[in-house]
């Protein structure tokens, strides 16, 4: 997992860095499909679906769901998953502060192009801590955090073809939406299917109390001692 993170967080820093250069403005006009405004509209619609109070109402009814559960520990984790993620987006897009693409290039107008684009990273951040804190059993698990990574994916390829985002934006989005989520599970211990050893609790074997060595006191050819 930390080499995982590690590539996420460089993807992100090449993001900020490259974007917005003639490589990114050629995949922007490669992408986009100018001919079909239908995609600016859906694009639009999606964009209302994952704009930050949504997520956040999403994310709270997931906490709300914990909660009843008596779950302390996971619904305080996702408030951390969620808030940290819509936050982070709303604070790096400020820093930032582009507007790309051009209000002249775009088919529809936004307020969310800007870097990282949020609406990719709140919808992976938010959707993926679900899928992994509402669920117990991995094969569940599994099957709803590929697709909670699918619908982030799909979101910020949408906004690419309708023409609504630069590349950069949108993969620095999917970045920080990853890195996010799986950085506070990872540091939590949760179990990410990643091969990373566990923390695992022993018990002593079955008739051996506890401090009790069963070969101490016992002769060296296996027999018991003197009655």
């Amino acid at each position: 997992m930390p080499i995982v993170l590690a590539g996420l967080l460089l993807s992100f820093l090449v993001m900020l860095l490259f974007g917005g250069t003639e490589f990114d403005r050629g995949l922007f006009m490669l992408l986009h499909v100018e001919e079909r405004p239908d995609f600016a509209t859906l694009a639009a619609i999606v964009e209302q679906a994952t704009r930050p109070l949504v997520l956040a109402a999403m994310g709270g009814a997931g906490v709300g769901f914990l909660a009843v559960r008596r779950e302390w520990r996971g619904a305080l984790l996702l408030i951390a998953i969620t808030a940290g993620a819509l936050l982070l987006a709303a604070y790096l897009g400020n820093i930032t502060a582009q507007l790309r693409p051009l209000p002249g290039e775009r088919l529809a107008d936004t307020q969310t192009s800007s870097f990282p684009n949020q609406a990719a990273a709140g919808a992976a951040a938010v959707w993926l801590g679900l899928a992994f804190l509402l669920t117990k059993h991995r094969p569940w698990r599994t099957i709803w955090a590929a697709l909670a990574v699918f619908l982030a994916l799909g979101v910020g390829t949408l906004e690419l073809v309708a023409g609504l985002a630069w590349p950069s934006d949108v993969i620095g989005g999917w970045a920080l939406g990853l890195f996010w989520p799986l950085l506070l599970l990872w540091l939590a211990g949760a179990d990410l299917g990643d091969g990373t050893p566990r923390p695992v609790r022993h018990s002593p074997p079955k008739g051996e109390r506890h401090g009790q060595h069963p070969h101490r006191d016992r002769p060296p050819d296996g027999r018991q001692g003197p009655d």
